[in-house]
């Protein structure tokens, strides 16, 4: 190889091309880095390229890849779940979190999208169970509506099923004034200006 034709060379310089606005050099230069070497990140950059053309397919299968090289990182697995959980493959979501490394299963960031994963397939039992256990994301931000919009979604369901009606605005508006969320999983800004 010539010098400076290394899998982290190629690397760099997709980076660079995508900054650069260069889309389709970045490509390429991501795909030579995997030719020379598969690593994690050109397989996640090539993920992200992937979600921003509409190829929900490609980046489902590179995503999902990229983690498979680290398992270990949480911030790629949150990112894959993200990607997975966006676009309706909520099952490929909780095989994937139930072959978690345990240093990394059961973070919190994790946890709260294990809760949605079984809300979107149907566990509410499973979704209750982890939103009303010892579930804490360390660094969620004061006006983060992640645990709190989960547990609307949660009690929006129950009362559907329960009521055996469709989940509508009126349904919304009930559980939102009935259940609130717990303090621990309350985060939303509440002062009005």
């Amino acid at each position: 190889l010539p010098q400076g034709a290394h899998w982290l060379s190629w690397l760099h310089a997709g980076v660079m091309r995508y900054a650069h606005g260069n889309i389709e050099g970045a490509v390429q230069a991501w795909e030579t880095s995997l030719r020379l070497r598969p690593s994690a990140w050109a397989l996640r950059n090539l993920a992200v390229h992937a979600l921003h053309q509409k190829q929900t397919d490609r980046a489902l299968e590179l995503y999902p890849a990229a983690h498979r090289q680290l398992p270990d990182l949480l911030p790629l697995a949150i990112e894959c779940l993200h990607a997975l959980l966006e676009n309706a493959r909520a099952p490929l979501a909780l095989d994937l979190i139930g072959r978690l490394p345990e240093g990394i299963r059961f973070h919190g960031r994790i946890r709260a999208l294990e809760a949605r994963a079984r809300l979107d397939t149907g566990d509410l039992a499973g979704a209750e169970a982890i939103l009303t256990g010892a579930i804490e994301v360390p660094d969620i931000r004061e006006g983060a509506n992640v645990l709190s919009d989960l547990w609307y979604l949660l009690k929006e369901r129950q009362e559907a099923a329960r009521e055996g009606v469709p989940i509508t605005p009126e349904l919304q508006a009930k559980v939102r004034r009935e259940c609130p969320p717990p303090p621990r999983l309350d985060f939303r800004m509440m002062a009005e200006i």
